[in-house]
C-alpha cells in the first residue's frame, strides 16, 4: 500500500516505523530536515521536505497514486486542509487526520465529503475523555474511578475514532 505521512515527529515517526515494517511504500513529509534525515536514515522509506497541506509537495511525496494520506502534523487545520487538497486534486482513497481542538470535533457538519473529507479522525483527548466517563459494564463505575483505584490501563491502547457515514468521529476502533 501506498501511504504519505504528514508529520515526522512522534507519531508520524512511530507511524512510518511499523508501517514501514509490513511493506508498505511509505513516504513521509515535515518541514524539519534534521527530523527526515534520521528517519530516512533508520528506516527504508520516502522523505520529502516541505509544508504537507500544499499541492506540490503533496505531489512530490506521490499523492497522484497514493492510496493513503495520513495526517498527524502539530496543526489542525494543516491536517485538514492537507485531507481537502488530496482529496480534491488527487483523489486520495482513505484520509486519516489528527484533529484535537474540541472545537472543530463537535461540528459534525465539517468532516463529510461535500466539506472537510476525512474518513478517519484521530482525537487522542476525546478517546481519553470517553474512556473516563463511560461506566465499566461489570461494575457500573467510571472508568475515572478504576484509574484513581489503578485498576486499569488508560484505554487499552485506543486512540482512534471512525467516523460514521455522514458524521463525526464518535467510536473507538479497536
Amino acid at each position: 500500500m501506498k501511504i504519505i505521512i504528514l508529520g515526522a515527529g512522534q507519531v508520524g515517526g512511530s507511524l512510518a516505523e511499523h508501517l514501514a515494517s509490513e511493506a508498505n511504500d511509505i513516504t513521509v513529509v515535515d518541514t524539519d530536515g534534521e527530523r527526515l534525515r534520521d528517519l530516512g536514515d533508520r528506516l527504508d522509506i520516502r522523505t520529502v521536505q516541505g509544508r504537507g497541506s500544499l499541492p506540490t509537495v503533496l505531489r512530490q511525496a506521490g499523492a497522484d497514486d497514493a492510496d493513503m494520506l495520513v495526517a498527524v502534523t502539530n496543526s489542525d487545520e494543516t491536517n485538514m486542509v492537507a485531507c481537502q487538497v488530496a482529496h480534491t486534486l488527487f483523489h486520495t482513497p482513505t484520509k486519516i487526520a489528527r484533529v484535537r481542538e474540541a472545537a472543530y470535533l463537535t461540528r459534525s457538519e465539517l468532516f463529510d465529503n461535500e466539506a472537510i473529507p476525512v474518513d478517519v479522525l484521530i482525537s487522542p483527548e476525546q478517546v481519553v475523555t470517553n474512556y473516563i466517563n463511560a461506566p465499566d459494564p461489570a461494575s457500573g463505575r467510571l472508568a475515572g474511578d478504576r484509574l484513581r483505584r489503578r485498576q486499569s490501563p488508560i484505554g487499552g491502547g485506543q486512540g482512534v475514532l471512525r467516523r460514521p457515514a455522514g458524521g463525526p468521529a464518535t467510536a473507538p476502533v479497536a
